[in-house]
């Protein structure tokens, strides 16, 4: 106890017999038992669900995290329509003042080109973003669930079907905002298709990379390295037969072109919007005949011609050899290209300029000239018969107003290369002839889906194929690609390689 000094003193308040006491008064505890464990554990009933539920839990999941963020939702809804607004609205161009038209007409905009492929660039761009930081946001997740070995293809197919949700949402919106300030018509379908394609191939490649990284930032840092080359390949800003010569081709699209999905998209859209349009689907037939005429008449028959007299000409055994050659090869692909565009009797046989018949060679080349002369007026007559056929049946004006609607100068001059007047309409190469204008009538020779860029069809076996389907399908070619590549881990394999052997490789010259 304390005295009244606070002290502590020897006095105690509850004396040992009182706590004696207390204790044998308070009640005893029960005696416990001892239990001991049973030789097995119970049965677990626990199960991992099968991959198709795991898929299900997967996407629940983040549908219900992306719900929850509305940030994220208010962004990504409004992305898409916003730049199709800002997009069309900039490049809506018509011509104002004493001179210009009553307003906007479809078919005076040079810009429609420029909208194809910047819409091309966007969807892409926006399935970059919409992904980059899908599977590293997810790091914490994966790495505490990683015991329970879920399956990866459930996970990363969860991925890839909501990823592709949102961008068929988004590429949606942006064909709705985008073609209807363009007045785009008919082909909505087709833009949407083609879009929403080359955004599940950016959803994608960004689900690679997202896997691959470690920091959101090298994400961002490498997006731009993966959208410039984009529209540097697409083949609009830079003619693929202007590339570095020792990267590239003259006779074609070369081989790292086939890579790009922008170009593939382009084309697709290009060539759809031009040859599938309400106006000129109904004159296509008897145009592309028209310009293959041009090509015979206009070009290969002069230069066939000139070639032989060079080669009667030339005492140089080497060069004489070259121009038979080269004019051999142009009459085994004219006996293609022709067979069903001549009569037999004025079809060139190759194996008769072997026999060295050279003067029935020049005479054929003078008929095969008179022969296209008129097949060119034939159809220019078709063209007129079905336009005035056109005009009686709906009105005058109907014509003119079907055309300013669907049909488009600027991309009629772009698919027929006729914008470019320093172009050489035909290239004369060592062995073959290669035509350059108006590859958009052109019928390719390749028997396995190449071809020049904008050709309107792609060779499968014997038969041709529309090059909107066949490039749909490329673009989805590359998608499965990039998909087993996700599912494999290759780039994050391939990362990790490369870091180890650098690790490797400074750890031996700081040994040395």
């Amino acid at each position: 106890m304390l005295d009244e000094y606070g002290n502590p003193t020897g006095e105690r308040r509850i004396n040992a017999r009182e706590w004696y006491e207390m204790f044998h008064q308070s009640p005893k505890p029960e005696r416990v038992e001892q239990k001991f464990l049973p030789d097995q554990l119970p049965e677990i009933n626990f199960q991992i669900p099968g991959k198709l539920k795991q898929a299900y839990i997967f996407i629940k999941r983040d549908v219900h995290a992306k719900l929850s963020n509305a940030q994220y939702l208010i962004i990504n809804l409004l992305e898409s329509p916003l730049l199709a607004f800002i997009l069309a609205s900039l490049i809506l161009y018509f011509e104002t003042g004493a001179g210009g038209s009553d307003g906007y007409v479809f078919s005076q905009n040079p810009n429609l080109t420029i909208y194809i492929i910047i819409s091309v660039i966007i969807a892409i761009f926006i399935g970059l973003s919409v992904s980059a930081e899908e599977i590293i946001n997810d790091r914490k997740i994966l790495k505490r669930e990683s015991f329970l070995n879920l399956s990866r293809l459930s996970y990363l197919s969860s991925k890839f079907i909501l990823l592709a949700v949102i961008s068929a949402v988004q590429t949606a919106l942006f064909v709705l905002v985008g073609n209807s300030i363009m007045e785009i018509q008919g082909l909505g379908w087709h833009y949407w298709l083609i879009l929403f394609s080359s955004s599940v191939f950016a959803n994608l490649l960004g689900l690679n990379i997202s896997d691959s990284f470690k920091k959101t930032v090298n994400i961002y840092i490498l997006i731009p390295f993966l959208i410039i080359p984009q529209l540097i390949l697409s083949g609009v800003f830079v003619n693929f037969d202007q590339l570095n010569p020792k990267l590239s081709s003259t006779k074609g699209i070369p081989w790292y072109g086939e890579l790009i999905a922008a170009r593939w998209a382009f084309e697709a859209i290009a060539v759809d919007q031009f040859t599938n349009n309400a106006y000129q689907k109904e004159f296509y037939t008897f145009e592309r005949i028209k310009s293959q005429a041009t090509y015979i008449k206009d070009y290969w028959v002069p230069e066939m011609t000139n070639q032989l007299n060079k080669r009667e000409q030339t005492t140089d055994p080497d060069e004489k050899k070259d121009i038979d050659q080269l004019i051999f090869n142009e009459l085994v692909k004219y006996k293609k290209y022709a067979s069903t565009e001549t009569p037999v009797e004025i079809q060139m046989d190759a194996q008769s300029f072997k026999k060295q018949d050279f003067n029935g060679l020049q005479d054929h080349l003078k008929t095969l000239k008179t022969f296209y002369i008129k097949l060119f007026n034939k159809a220019d007559e078709a063209i007129e018969a079905r336009k005035k056929e056109m005009m009686a049946d709906k009105g005058e004006a109907y014509l003119m107003e079907l055309k300013e609607t669907y049909f488009n100068e600027s991309l009629e001059r772009f698919v027929r290369r006729s914008n470019d007047l320093f172009i050489d309409r035909l290239l004369v190469l060592e062995d073959e002839l290669v035509q350059k204008f108006d590859p958009i009538y052109m019928i390719p020779s390749h028997p396995f889906i190449k071809a020049h860029f904008l050709a309107p069809v792609k060779n499968i076996g014997q038969k041709s194929y529309n090059t909107f389907f066949v490039n749909l399908i490329i673009i989805w070619v590359l998608n499965a690609l990039l998909f087993i590549l996700l599912y494999m881990g290759a780039l994050k394999k391939f990362l990790t390689m490369r870091y180890t052997n650098k690790n490797s490789d400074n750890q031996i010259s700081s040994s040395d």
